[in-house]
């Protein structure tokens, strides 16, 4: 497998983007940015990671493995490039919010070694989030913030 930030970015986007939640500009910002990585198995595009540093942390705002092509280790790999991403950053931590008890979201990541934040000590980019996230329709009690601390 391998993980590439371009040329495959630009053409994976567009079939990214008719999933539900962002529009194709919004992926290419992170295309732009050069904040998108995008895995390629068989010269298929199978799998991305969208990031943004914010308070000293590399945040995860999206990470999709195409459903045929799941439990081959592949968002491990992409993590994992994600981690490095962050340490070349001089980031801390690398954060996400998720859903708290679905098998492949907290569970899954919490397998990988990231905690859950306490409310209390969410920082505000997180909480921002949160509210986001509340407003387009998920409960509060069944989100979580997570960190991975580097």
């Amino acid at each position: 497998m391998n993980i590439w930030q371009q040329p495959y970015s630009v053409k994976f986007q567009r079939l990214v983007a008719d999933a539900q939640g962002k529009s194709v500009n919004q992926h290419l910002e992170f295309i732009v940015d050069g904040d998108c990585w995008v895995a390629v198995e068989q010269q298929q595009l199978v799998g991305f990671i969208e990031v943004e540093v914010m308070d000293q942390a590399l945040h995860i705002w999206e990470l999709s493995v195409d459903s045929r092509w799941q439990r081959r280790g592949i968002s491990k790999a992409l993590l994992q490039k994600v981690m490095m991403q962050a340490k070349q950053l001089n980031c801390d931590h690398v954060t996400l919010t998720t859903f708290c008890d679905v098998a492949w979201n907290g569970v899954y990541y919490q397998k990988l070694g990231f905690t859950i934040i306490p409310a209390e000590k969410l920082p505000v980019s997180l909480q921002a989030i949160f509210k986001k996230e509340v407003a387009y329709g998920c409960t509060a009690s069944s989100r979580c913030a997570m960190q991975y601390i580097l």
